[in-house]
């Protein structure tokens, strides 16, 4: 009988063991990168904040620019305002505009016109009605402004309140202005949906005032 014990060689540790006892590698934070990336942010932040200024400070310089000295005034019965004195007057109407703007428009109805970039008008008349109430009664049942996108907004022209819409029918062109001061009315139509776009015109309006 074999009384011989086999004894089994001590077997290799296997792959799997070797990846489990490696040293763990971490890796760190590059603090340095991190720190880069938020000065960049910083840096942009500061230029888009700056050009923003830059670009408000141009409008209020630009508007301030303007020489006002030799500019006449137009009067109604009961406001009044002032207009540069290179512009003129359309055949004794209440149409103040910029000769030097004047430019061939397309009409709807087919040709050309010459007509201003540049232009103001204004009448008047005494009323207690508000703004509100003068534009609400107009645009009532009024196809022209029916389902017409109007762009209506409520500003202030020089300390009074008023309404600003866009003109709507055939022919029409700019946006017309109603101020109030509870016992007159002004109509003014200008070029531009935003007054302060335009310096010329935002300072014309600056110098509105009702004369009662």
């Amino acid at each position: 009988m074999d009384d011989t014990v086999q004894v089994n060689s001590p077997q290799e540790p296997s792959k799997q063991l070797q990846q489990k006892q490696a040293p763990k590698t971490t890796k760190k934070l590059n603090w340095k990168g991190f720190g880069i990336c938020i000065i960049i942010v910083v840096i942009i932040e500061i230029f888009a904040v700056n050009a923003l200024k830059n670009d408000n400070n141009q409008s209020a310089t630009a508007n301030q620019a303007i020489d006002m000295t030799n500019w006449k005034t137009y009067s109604t019965d009961v406001a009044t305002l002032k207009y540069p004195n290179t512009w003129i007057i359309y055949t004794d109407s209440a149409y103040i505009y910029d000769p030097k703007s004047l430019t061939k428009v397309r009409m709807n109805g087919g040709g050309t016109q010459l007509l201003p970039r540049e232009y103001l008008s204004m009448i008047s008349y005494s009323s207690t009605e508000t703004a509100k109430q003068v534009v609400d009664e107009s645009m009532k049942g009024n196809p022209a402004y029916s389902g017409v996108n109007t762009e209506r907004k409520t500003i202030t022209i020089n300390g009074f309140q008023a309404e600003m819409y866009a003109e709507s029918g055939e022919g029409s062109q700019g946006y017309d202005i109603v101020i109030s001061n509870g016992k007159d009315l002004a109509f003014l139509t200008i070029p531009v949906s935003d007054p302060s776009s335009d310096p010329v015109i935002n300072k014309i309006l600056s110098t509105f005032k009702f004369t009662n």
